[in-house]
Formats: structure tokens, C-alpha cells, sequence
């Protein structure tokens, strides 16, 4: 149950960033290092962009069973693991071996999941392997361009039609709808403002107010209540489920929006707040029409008095600038959000003397950090709400940095903690891990925040000099590093108003130091690695 809970879970919009998903599937990272390979041999990518990803992606394939055998996982790691040069065509600056592991992807993201079906009829899922069969099966799904709440909702409703259902079953049922081809769909979205040029423009696809009520009333599912409005536009898109049909639809819709205002000097855009969406005029159906990615929310603002500027000028001049382009890439176009969200790392910790990989590393450090007290905190709330001798002991601490030692505490010594939901105890399960082995656990939390943000600065790097939009891991980066991007800010505004306030630089230093220190005599403890 917990697997299946965990999967819940990371499927969640509402999953706090602590708890979601990170890092991009196996197949993805193959497929990512084989662009990156291309572009090597191009000469628009370097040596040290090609290590990196092929590095990483080796120790993901060495870990995910999921890909084969342990003769197909060996094969692509060496692979991966080769010395590339251009000169003498080694590694994967051979296009020989670059179609070998283009080939060995194919194969082994087509059995993906029979390959963890099978593995979990084997009884192979262990404990201790829960959080990356979870993490690479949702990754998987979520790579083949599922939205997370389509899944969301699949699994939610398999689960409670079949609450005995096997892992492995589920996997096979994963895999049926993995096979399906996406289709074409059609998504009518309704106006409050649409200029007379754009409706001029639409051609057969403005759809008037009229035609829309005759659709309203034509439509089986119930009607939602939209005031007299400019007429709709029909777009057509190809995906492989109704809630990817509705984001693919948004972003067209705020690619209008971007001509329209720099195309249209006085125009003014607004869409409705519900859709129609189906692959077949039959099947049209009203969903609410709006961003299905995750918040981007920086709770520091608040926590700080920061919704006015005006009182600290001097501190906050470099975080103003971070928190705009923040909300901007959370409203543009994806390839303007992928450049906004990289120059909120890159303007707060980019050093003078290096390169853009040193101000993601620097991120990755400081949210890796973060990441302990994030998850003790919410364990904190649920004990304090299960009651109880536990829950007595933290709420009776008066402050939350107090009752995170309790916690500490508590863990050290591996007491028994009251928790009943798999959601929970699956954490629970992250700490005592944490707790088991200090430097491995956060060396490998950290790593997955360093490819995160490096991914980020790579797609940025294509869109920005290459003029590439169609990146394999461009969906994935937007899906993963907003949430992360603005949990590293959150702490940073948080070290610039303490007692000793700290600058961005000095406490991206500060993590890298403690993160070298955590379990050993001299290192803080693990929440207050950043205090």
C-alpha cells in the first residue's frame, strides 16, 4: 500500500515540494544525453555539459531494474561511462555507439513497465526500494506526457474500485494505457475579451456565443455558469488525455496573448475559466480550464512583512527582481519560463569567475539543505494533529525550530512515531534513512537537485543561443524546477532577515560546508544545517 500511496503522492499538484518528484525518468535521461550528444559532435555542446549528463544517467541506469536485465543495464552503462572525444570519435562521439544506445533505449522504455510488473510479481520490491520504484515509475509516466492530474485521478479511481489491487497489476494497467497513441483533441475555450482582429484571424475556428450555447446545451455533462462572453476558439492538439489536451490548449492560448500584445497595442485577452475538451464531437465535456502545474510560492514573503517593499530597500533589491521573474515564468510562454526561472538562480548566486554549472550546483546545495527541516516539519504538523504522548511532547515546545529538536531527538534514538497514513510513514521511512546514513542519503538528494538545476540551465542555454524550443527535457524541466527554484529563494529570503543575515553567496557556501560536515563531530544537526 505504501508504493501505491507514494505514487499518489508524487501524481499530487498539491504535494509540497519536499515530497514530489525531482529528477526525470530513466528513458528521459538516456534520451536527454543522446541531444546532448548530438550537440557534442556538433561542437555546441561541451565536454563538461556530455560528462555530466552521461555520469548521471549511469548511475540511474545501474539503480533502475526497471530497464532489463543486469547484461542490457551493463551494456548502456559502459556506454555511458566511455571517455568521449571528438577527435578520435570515442565514446559517444562515435555515431555508431550513439545509435547502439538510442536502440538499447528504445528496447527498454517499450517493457518499462512490464519490467517493474514483472519485478514486483517477483516479490523484488523491497522497503528500501519503495521511494525509487515510486520516484521512476511516475517520472516514466509523467515523460510520456501525462498530465500529473490525469494520473492523479487514474489511480485514485483504480485504487478505490480495486483496493487489493497488486503492484504489479497496477504496472500492467500502467502499461495498457502507456501503449495508447495520443490522439487528436479538440479544446473550445470561451472568452471575456477577444479582439475583433483575432476573431477575424481565427477564421472557422471563432466559435460566437450563440454556437457555444448550442454546443452548451448539446453537451451531456453538466453546464457550468459562463457570463455573456466575446465567442470562443476551437484548438486543435494532439495528446494522449483530456488534462494534457487542456494545458497544451493554455499554452496556445498564452501564445496569443503574447502577439496579441506586442501585435495589438490596445488589444486585451481574458479566457473563461472552464473549457470544452474531448477527441470526438460526441465527447465533448466542460473542465475547468487552467494550469495544472504545481504553485510556485515563496513563503518567506509573507513571513517577512515582504509584500511592500518600501521598509528594507537595501536588503531586498536583488530578491525583488527574483520574486518578478518568478511570477513571470509562472504566466509565460514555456520557453520565456525557462529563461525567467534560470535567471532567478543565475542573478542571485552566479559567482563573477565561473560558469552557469557553478550557480546550479550552488542552488542544488542550499535546497539540499532544506530539504531535512521541510520534511521534519510536516512530520511535526501530523503528529501534533495525531495527539497522543508525541504530539503532546512537540506542541508543548514553543517554537517550531524547538520542536524540530524533539523531533531530532526522537529519530536519533528511533522511537516509534504514531503515524498511520503510507503518505506519512513513507517519509517517515526518508528520515530514518537520512538518520541511517547522513552523507549518502544527502549526497544523493543533493545530486538530484545539482541535474535538476543543471537541466534547467542547459534548456535555457538551448533556447536562448541555440534557438532549440523542442528539447526532449524542456517539459520535464518546467514540470520539475519552478517548485525547487522558488524553495531555494524561500530560504534565502528567510538567511537575509535573521539576527546575522546572510547574502546568497555566503550561504550557498555555508551548505556546501555543512553538507560536508552532516553525521560528523562539528557538523549542526540535520535540520539546522542552515540556522
Amino acid at each position: 500500500m505504501m508504493l501505491k500511496r507514494r505514487l499518489l503522492e508524487l501524481f499530487d499538484r498539491r504535494t509540497s515540494w519536499n515530497r514530489s518528484l525531482w529528477q526525470v525518468g530513466t528513458n528521459l535521461a538516456l534520451q536527454e544525453v543522446l541531444e546532448y550528444a548530438d550537440g557534442y559532435r556538433s561542437g555546441t555542446v561541451s565536454d563538461e555539459g556530455l560528462r555530466h549528463v552521461t555520469a548521471s544517467a549511469a548511475v540511474l541506469t545501474r539503480r533502475d531494474i526497471g530497464l532489463g536485465s543486469d547484461e542490457v543495464r551493463d551494456k548502456i552503462e559502459a556506454l555511458l561511462r566511455a571517455t568521449h572525444a571528438r577527435k578520435t570519435s570515442a565514446g559517444l562521439a562515435s555515431t555508431t555507439n550513439a545509435d547502439e544506445l538510442r536502440e538499447l533505449a528504445r528496447r527498454t522504455q517499450t517493457r518499462y513497465l512490464e519490467s517493474w510488473a514483472e519485478v514486483a510479481d517477483q516479490g523484488l520490491i523491497t522497503p528500501s526500494l519503495i521511494e525509487m520504484v515510486a520516484r521512476s515509475v511516475a517520472a516514466h509516466l509523467l515523460d510520456a506526457q501525462f498530465s500529473a492530474n490525469h494520473l492523479h485521478g487514474w489511480l485514485l479511481s483504480t485504487l478505490d474500485k480495486h483496493r487489493e489491487i497488486s503492484v504489479s497489476e497496477l504496472f500492467s494497467q500502467a502499461h495498457k494505457m502507456w501503449e495508447q497513441t495520443p490522439t487528436p483533441y479538440t479544446v473550445i475555450v470561451p472568452f471575456h475579451k477577444l479582439p475583433a482582429e483575432v476573431t477575424s484571424a481565427a477564421g472557422d475556428d471563432f466559435v460566437s456565443w450563440s454556437d457555444l450555447r448550442a454546443i452548451r446545451v448539446s453537451t451531456p455533462a453538466g453546464t457550468p455558469k459562463l457570463r455573456q462572453g466575446a465567442g470562443a476558439l476551437r484548438f486543435h492538439v494532439v495528446t494522449r488525455e483530456p488534462f494534457a489536451a487542456i494545458a497544451a490548449a493554455e499554452d496556445e492560448v498564452r501564445r496569443l496573448t503574447a502577439r496579441a500584445v506586442v501585435g495589438l497595442s490596445s488589444a486585451s485577452i481574458e479566457a473563461a475559466s472552464d473549457a470544452l475538451v474531448g477527441n470526438s464531437s460526441d465527447s465533448l465535456r466542460w473542465r475547468p480550464f487552467r494550469s495544472w502545474r504545481k504553485d510556485v510560492v515563496v513563503p518567506s514573503i509573507q513571513r517577512n512583512g515582504l509584500l511592500l517593499t518600501r521598509s528594507y530597500p537595501d536588503v531586498t533589491a536583488a530578491l525583488d527582481d527574483a520574486f518578478e521573474l518568478l511570477a513571470s515564468a509562472g504566466t509565460s510562454t514555456t520557453w520565456a519560463s525557462v529563461a525567467a526561472t534560470w535567471a532567478v538562480v543565475e542573478g542571485l548566486l552566479a559567482p563573477p569567475d565561473d560558469s552557469g554549472a557553478s550557480s546550479a550546483d550552488r542552488m542544488a546545495a542550499i535546497v539540499a539543505c532544506s530539504w531535512p527541516r521541510a520534511e521534519m516539519t510536516q512530520l511535526v504538523d501530523v503528529l501534533i494533529s495525531a495527539g497522543g504522548e508525541t504530539g503532546n511532547l512537540l506542541r508543548g515546545e514553543p517554537t517550531v525550530t524547538d520542536r524540530l529538536d524533539v523531533l531530532d531527538k526522537l529519530l536519533a534514538r528511533k522511537v516509534d512515531l504514531p503515524l498511520t497514513e503510507p503518505a506519512d510513514m513513507a517519509a517517515l521511512a526518508r528520515m530514518r534513512a537520512l538518520y541511517e546514513n547522513p552523507q549518502a542519503v544527502l549526497g544523493r538528494v543533493r545530486s538530484y537537485y545539482s541535474d535538476a538545476f543543471r537541466r534547467l540551465y542547459q534548456q535555457r542555454n538551448l533556447v536562448m543561443h541555440k534557438g532549440r524550443s523542442n528539447s526532449v527535457a524542456l517539459a520535464p524541466t518546467l514540470r520539475t524546477v519552478p517548485v525547487l527554484v522558488a524553495a531555494g529563494v524561500d530560504r534565502l529570503v528567510h538567511a537575509a532577515f535573521q539576527p546575522m543575515p546572510s547574502t546568497p553567496a555566503a550561504l550557498a557556501a555555508r551548505a556546501s560546508v555543512e553538507l560536508g560536515l552532516v553525521g560528523a563531530p562539528g557538523g549542526k544537526r540535520i535540520h539546522r544545517m542552515l540556522d
